[in-house]
């Protein structure tokens, strides 16, 4: 079993979203021949401002997102986009990887540059260099996710199909998700998964997207701010693989 950390990665990104957006705004006031360098990013941000935001539709992005099935359940709430994702019916956990979650705010904050294996066939004396490094209700977690493990690789061994033995996996298994929302529904995702009340590990997916669109143009996020306090050592280094 691997014990691993949320990741994520931008697929696909329309081209220089700004101008594709001031193109698209410009069509409903017949403001054309006002396009000029600098432009762009003034229309978007007046436009945001008046929340005629109907127009950053027509930019979108596509992303990878590595994170446990729980958090998968809220991702895919939001409507307007399109998914998707590994799927428990046909995939073979014969090894199974696990998102190491956050119960509060000390736990979870365990440095995870690399991933971390697990035999699932020894005892719990083959992990005794953890117990200096998890809680307590980590340490009993992850001895939950082993039996649970186990008992899903022994029904597989049995002869039991994987669509029937997937009732044994833990909700934080991991999962792979391919993400494709425009940029009014990603600042929608924003606001709603970056908030105070969010879950922290969705959370730390909401700050990447914000950081990553931030960097294309900070007139994306116009407006949003993560307001979730999330462990320094978890937050996500987003990859590009344009």
């Amino acid at each position: 079993m691997i014990v691993t950390t949320e990741q994520c990665t931008v697929v696909s990104i329309t081209q220089n979203p700004i101008a594709l957006i001031e193109r698209a705004g410009r069509v409903c006031y017949k403001s054309e021949d006002k396009t000029c360098p600098g432009s762009g990013v003034k229309l978007v941000t007046k436009l945001i401002e008046s929340g005629h935001e109907s127009v950053l539709e027509h930019a979108n992005m596509t992303v990878k997102v590595v994170c446990d099935r729980g958090i998968s359940h809220e991702i895919v709430r939001h409507r307007l986009a399109s998914y998707s994702q590994e799927s428990t019916r046909y995939v073979t956990y014969d090894t199974g990887a696990v998102i190491l979650p956050i119960f509060d705010d000390s736990s979870g904050n365990v440095p995870l540059d690399e991933q971390i294996g697990f035999d699932l066939l020894a005892g719990e004396g083959a992990f005794a260099d953890l117990y200096t490094r998890l809680t307590s209700i980590e340490l009993r977690w992850l001895f939950a996710c082993l039996n649970d493990m186990r008992t899903y690789q022994t029904q597989i061994i049995d002869g039991v199909a994987p669509q029937m033995a997937r009732a044994n996996l833990p909700t934080c298994l991991k999962t792979e998700i391919f993400i494709t929302m425009n940029m009014r529904e990603w600042r929608h995702f924003i606001l709603m998964r970056g908030g105070t009340g969010a879950h922290p590990q969705v959370a730390l997916i909401a700050d990447a997207i914000y950081r990553y669109l931030y960097s294309v143009n900070p007139v994306l996020v116009k407006n949003r701010v993560i307001q979730k306090p999330l462990p320094d050592c978890r937050i996500i280094k987003i990859k590009e693989e344009l």
